[in-house]
């Protein structure tokens, strides 16, 4: 393969990366019900987007053992966080209803 070929593939993955990225905190800010929900979204969303850039950091620039090392943290700390802001959207909706 090409190296021109590899770098126009890698451009172009990481590009629909991001952009998947951007449109799904698009969509998880202006659906939200609440200015409270939003708030919490919009914190949450700067949260995951410094998380994951930290993460591709590591992965990007550190030596081959740890690279590969990096993974387990973040399938766990990504996992966990996902099921707690849904947790806390659900609440929000709930406590919504309630008022």
């Amino acid at each position: 393969m090409h190296l021109n070929s590899v770098l126009t593939t890698g451009l172009a993955g990481s590009l629909i990366g991001i952009l998947g990225g951007i449109i799904g905190t698009y969509f998880s800010i202006t659906k939200t019900k609440t200015l409270v929900e939003r708030r919490f979204m919009m914190r949450t969303t700067i949260w995951m987007w410094l998380g994951i850039s930290i993460f591709l950091l590591v992965v990007f620039f550190a030596p081959s053992p740890w690279r590969w090392l990096a993974f387990i943290p973040y399938i766990i700390i990504l996992t966990l966080s996902i099921l707690y802001v849904n947790h806390r959207q659900q609440a929000f909706r709930k406590s919504e209803l309630n008022s």
